[in-house]
């Protein structure tokens, strides 16, 4: 699988778990910009990748 780095939620939220989704509904209200990378399933768990950039 290709990793490839994307801006902001996924376009769909089907497939990800609840506390994903949470976390992406936070950065969004807070309005901070954020990277992710998808990624195969480890361990039966989903882990969220996320890159957070701060600027003025």
């Amino acid at each position: 699988m290709l990793l490839e780095l994307q801006t902001g939620r996924p376009a769909s939220d089907a497939g990800r778990m609840e506390k994903e989704i949470r976390v992406y509904d936070l950065l969004d209200s807070l309005q901070i910009d954020y990277q992710r990378v998808d990624h195969e399933a480890a361990m039966g768990h989903r882990p969220i990748v996320v890159q957070l950039e701060v600027t003025d």
